[in-house]
């Protein structure tokens, strides 16, 4: 799993940052109070933290550090599923009844199951744990002008429309109802907005759920940082969830412990973490594409009909890989783009023949896709060689994860145009 460079070292250079779940670490004493209760609090109801050492900080933040070697299969981390926080234990709660009654469920009512437990305070059975709970990093709390520099209206659509959503939830499960229905359970002076927003945000960055039977917070499992090519993976055995390399991997005693989120695109870590990865494997770049309407050409029609028949939509998207020449974004223009001879040659192919796979005047398709792509490129932001060198300059937390947000996906599409240009010189 470790061993040569990773991404996190990466970003450590060229930031000065250490990214997490957890945001932007500060650099504090690895034995202080909170850290080492939350850790005798583990250790005292039955989880093996013994492989690892955390919180270490190298002035880049906390990260946890293998203490033995750690082969395939082999767990790095136990924590009893007892320790966990999930919906079903929720139900279980003084709560339980008044969320099921009203339809509360999965993250939400996760959500608010830790608000419960933070307004119970030093009473609350997982109090050294969310004490260790800092503010969640999220591209939803980046000012309107930080968005713009991401170059991408869609995403900055997302993170708006997220910040809506989950007013919207906070308004109708508990502003409508639960704050007025139980106002004993949930008072308005603590289920505030900002409480409830807090711990949604908490649940999305820090939640497991995939390869458990629900979604769970795992204390502990969820401070590791993030890269996306370890190999290992997570599971349930004897009622604990284990962290452990899988195939391939290991964890070298002396080096970080990190974890994988998965195969994260840069646009769901911003949303979900608050950080990008500069040449994320896993990003893409859309590219729509459709046909004139009837009033601007009049083979509209026998385009459409022959793209059917080829199994492509009229209104097309495509989604742009690094190094991978878009060829599903030329058939499509070979027909769009094709004059009304050619579309009768196309038609009189035998049924079941490739309408889209014909050349024909190649040399003007792949031109006109070229200078699509440039566009897309220019709207993706400047040209890469620009990002690098402000990025050099380490510039802010949020101005560095814009540009390599940017940068990335301006790489992408420049790889795109140069996979393009090799293929068709050797058609």
């Amino acid at each position: 799993i470790t061993g040569g460079r990773t991404d996190v070292d990466d970003a450590r250079r060229r930031t000065g940052l250490h990214r997490s779940r957890r945001g932007i670490m500060t650099t504090t004493d690895p034995a202080d109070g909170a850290a080492q209760e939350f850790l005798d609090w583990l250790q005292n109801h039955g989880a093996d933290t013994s492989r690892l050492r955390w919180p270490v900080t190298d002035g880049n933040g906390r990260k946890a550090v293998a203490t033995q070697d750690i082969g395939e299969n082999d767990y790095a981390l136990r924590v009893p599923e007892a320790l966990m926080m999930s919906p079903s234990k929720a139900l279980k709660s003084e709560i339980g009844e008044a969320c099921d009654r009203h339809g509360l469920r999965g993250d939400v009512l996760l959500a608010t199951f830790v608000v419960f437990e933070l307004r119970k305070g030093s009473k609350s059975f997982w109090a050294p744990y969310l004490q260790m709970l800092p503010p969640p990093e999220t591209c939803c709390d980046w000012s309107t002008d930080e968005l713009e520099r991401l170059h991408d209206p869609e995403l900055q659509e997302r993170a708006e429309s997220r910040e809506r959503w989950v007013r919207d939830l906070y308004d109708r499960y508990y502003t409508q109802t639960l704050i007025v229905r139980y106002p004993d359970l949930f008072p308005a002076s603590f289920f505030t907005y900002e409480r409830f927003r807090f711990a949604w945000f908490v649940v999305q960055s820090r939640a497991f759920g995939r390869k458990l039977r629900e979604t769970a917070l795992v204390p502990l499992a969820d401070c590791l940082n993030h890269s996306h090519s370890v190999q290992c993976s997570y599971r349930l055995v004897d009622r604990c969830f284990e962290l452990f390399p899988t195939r391939d991997g290991e964890y070298v005693q002396g080096l970080e412990l990190l974890n994988s989120y998965g195969p994260c695109p840069n646009s769901k870590l911003l949303l979900d973490y608050g950080f990008s990865i500069l040449d994320n494997p896993h990003d893409t770049v859309r590219l729509g594409l459709e046909l004139r309407p009837p009033t601007d050409d009049a083979l509209v029609d026998r385009r459409r009909a022959l793209l059917r028949r080829g199994n492509c939509s009229p209104y097309p998207t495509f989604q742009l890989r690094r190094g991978e020449a878009p060829v599903d974004a030329l058939a499509f223009l070979r027909v769009a783009l094709a004059p009304a001879d050619v579309l009768s040659t196309r038609e009189a192919l035998p049924e079941g023949d490739d309408v889209l796979g014909v050349l024909d005047d190649e040399e003007k398709v792949v031109a006109y896709l070229d200078g699509l792509l440039a566009t897309v490129g220019d709207d993706c932001g400047p040209p890469r060689a620009d990002d690098d060198a402000a990025l050099a300059a380490s510039p802010a937390p949020r101005v560095v994860f814009a540009l390599r947000y940017r940068a990335t996906r301006r790489a992408i599409v420049d790889s795109c145009r140069a996979a393009l240009r090799n293929l068709s010189s050797s058609v």
